[in-house]
């Protein structure tokens, strides 16, 4: 099976969010596992990071990004309008 070169994995955008991730969140992800797990088992911190590394603009992004983490009814940032 294919698997991509040391230097090819690190030059990735995901890779540079992981990282990024450890610096201002403390969450240590190594590898794609390490990132599904945390964007499954900490709904909110995870689309949290994800609106500020990718610097999403919009109201009511700040706070948190899931108010009630219950399906059906997620309440997503509830700081929206």
């Amino acid at each position: 099976m294919w698997a991509p070169t040391e230097e090819f994995r690190t030059s990735t955008r995901m890779w540079d969010f992981m990282r990024w991730v450890g610096r201002t969140r403390g969450v240590a992800l190594t590898d794609y596992r390490d990132l599904w797990r945390w964007s499954v088992t900490e709904l909110s911190d995870f689309w949290a990071a994800v609106a500020e590394y990718f610097e999403l603009i919009g109201d009511g992004l700040h706070g948190p990004a899931l108010a009630e983490e219950r399906m059906p009814g997620a309440l997503w940032y509830p700081g929206r309008a």
